[in-house]
């Protein structure tokens, strides 16, 4: 008999794929995936997005909570729910593979069963994207993430598709918004009044790059959803 459990999920995921009770972890208090990284074995603080929760082991986890509340401690690992889980149960929590809290920036993956829109939101902006969700964000996940473009680009299709819509309009706003994000300095350098003019060509050359690769992207992918 399996122990009492809950899988728990926010309201940005697309359920890709039945979710079997057999294939998932059976953890003493949660299971859950990283917030950023891929390699879980370089994991240092998960994504409270969606979750495998042990019932009685997080009765426990609740008491200890509760009495954080009652002493006013802040947690000091992040913001929110997802800080002070992280704080009470990060060395206690098992491993959720990925597949089951796949972000789109991190590309396309045929395995992903749960799709997590982590930062920018289908049919959002920046403003509506998350909290705290800035320029620095995307800098940082397509910056580690050389198919982050093609993933966001996928999902959002994919999204758009279950719905049986189309928001191509939106579709381009965000694409344009990634653009003019890479037409500014790297975040290293921005803090340095003068570029030196190499610089300034590879910036230029790297904008180009990125707007061809894009610009390949949504035509191979507007082929494959048109066969």
């Amino acid at each position: 008999m399996y122990k009492r459990q809950v899988l728990y999920t926010d309201m940005d995921i697309i359920f890709n794929d039945d979710i079997l009770l057999k294939d998932l972890p059976h953890p003493a208090y949660l299971a859950a995936a990283p917030e950023f990284e891929r390699d879980t074995k370089r994991m240092s603080y998960f994504n409270a997005g969606i979750l495998v929760m042990n019932i009685q082991g997080m009765r426990i986890k609740y008491q200890q909570f509760v009495e954080m509340m009652k002493k006013r401690q802040r947690s000091t690992s992040g913001l929110f729910d997802q800080g002070y889980l992280n704080e009470l149960c990060f060395n206690d929590m098992e491993i959720l593979p990925i597949e089951y809290n796949w972000k789109p920036y991190w590309g396309i993956n045929g395995n992903a069963k749960l799709i997590h829109f982590h930062g920018m939101k289908p049919c959002s902006n920046l403003e509506e994207a998350g909290f705290d969700t800035r320029e620095s964000f995307f800098r940082t996940i397509f910056d580690n993430n050389s198919q982050g473009y093609a993933g966001y680009i996928y999902y959002f299709i994919l999204f758009f598709n279950y719905l049986g819509q189309k928001q191509d309009q939106w579709l381009c706003y965000h694409l344009q918004y990634i653009l003019d994000l890479y037409k500014k300095p790297l975040i290293a350098l921005a803090q340095k009044p003068n570029y030196k003019p190499k610089y300034r060509k590879y910036k230029r050359l790297y904008s180009i790059f990125v707007s061809i690769s894009i610009l390949l992207a949504i035509l191979l992918l507007t082929a494959l959803f048109l066969v």
